[in-house]
């Protein structure tokens, strides 16, 4: 049975000889533009009536510098075969961003997976998020500290898991951080979460292919709900399609904002209320940043498909 990218394994046609390198680092918020996704609007749409604000296919080609030339973009081959205790927890759960904020309300989502620096929701699906960006994680850490973290987020009755936010002195560390983390979920039973730049233009400890991202990624986490702020839905399924035929095949959560981030690239809130439709459209849940920043509009969209 197909299932869409969000909650399972993705297709695994690997690409050819793999992606070719991504141009390391981002300076701020900027875009780099060489990098945006360019949709195929002469493709056909296969997009439903339920997102009609976006008649774009839902698998737009991608520009060769992020993905190569061999992949298949027609979004066919999807196939379910995740793990059934965490594709079924995680299946068509809507999912939050609070930015340096404690996990405190479900903002009316059922079971939301909900990633804060501190606090828990009742009900929902809570990982503690190491957040660079935030005072509270400000100072770099040894992969010991890091490792002492995990275990003390983990040892919290409320805590399902733990996420990194892939930014800042994080970095530095690279695969190892992502190992200790990876590590320390599973001795724990819980699940490590990545949130990494959607077009992995990172540099991780001199890491800087975008295949030998992905490799990493799908050996050390469980899921990853990677943000691009400026993407709209078939943006984002294009994107999906690029990770899973590079090899990544777990869980995907795409995380975007409400439009209330022009420095990002200056979607609308229509532009958001269109993606998340989009995305539910395809069976593919939506992570939201900074939620209480929308005024309720792209919330009750959410609540609605994601019931």
């Amino acid at each position: 049975m197909r299932r869409a990218w969000a909650i399972l394994l993705f297709g695994l046609s690997a690409c050819g000889s793999g992606a070719t390198d991504v141009a390391p680092g981002r300076g701020g918020g900027t875009e780099p533009m060489d990098a945006r996704v360019e949709v195929d609007a002469a493709a056909e749409s296969g997009i439903d009536a339920g997102s009609d604000a976006q008649q774009a296919s839902p698998c737009p080609k991608l520009p060769e510098e992020i993905v190569g030339n061999d992949v298949d973009d027609d979004c066919d081959g999807l196939v379910d075969e995740w793990p059934a205790d965490i594709s079924a927890a995680l299946h068509m759960r809507p999912a939050l961003w609070e930015e340096c904020g404690a996990a405190s309300t479900d903002y009316g989502l059922n079971r939301p997976i909900v990633m804060a620096t501190h606090g828990a929701v009742a009900g929902a699906i809570n990982l503690r998020a190491l957040h660079p960006a935030c005072p509270i994680h400000s100072l770099p850490m040894s992969l010991d500290q890091v490792r002492a973290w995990a275990k003390s987020a983990l040892e919290d009755p409320m805590v399902d898991g733990i996420a990194l936010d892939h930014e800042g002195w994080t970095l530095s560390l690279g695969e190892p951080m992502l190992k200790v983390l990876f590590s320390e979920a599973e001795k724990a039973g819980k699940i490590f979460c990545d949130v990494p730049s959607m077009y992995l233009n990172h540099l991780m400890n001199g890491m800087t292919s975008f295949s030998d991202m992905i490799s990493s990624l799908q050996k050390h986490t469980h899921c990853a709900s990677p943000w691009r702020y400026h993407l709209k839905g078939p943006e984002y399924l294009a994107l999906g399609k690029a990770w899973i035929d590079g090899g990544y095949a777990h869980p995907i959560i795409p995380m975007g904002d409400a439009g209330m981030r022009p420095d990002y690239g200056g979607i609308t809130q229509a532009d958001a209320v269109a993606t998340v439709n989009t995305l539910a459209d395809h069976g593919v849940s939506f992570a939201l940043f900074q939620p209480k920043y929308d005024d309720g509009t792209v919330l009750s969209v959410m609540a609605k498909r994601y019931p």
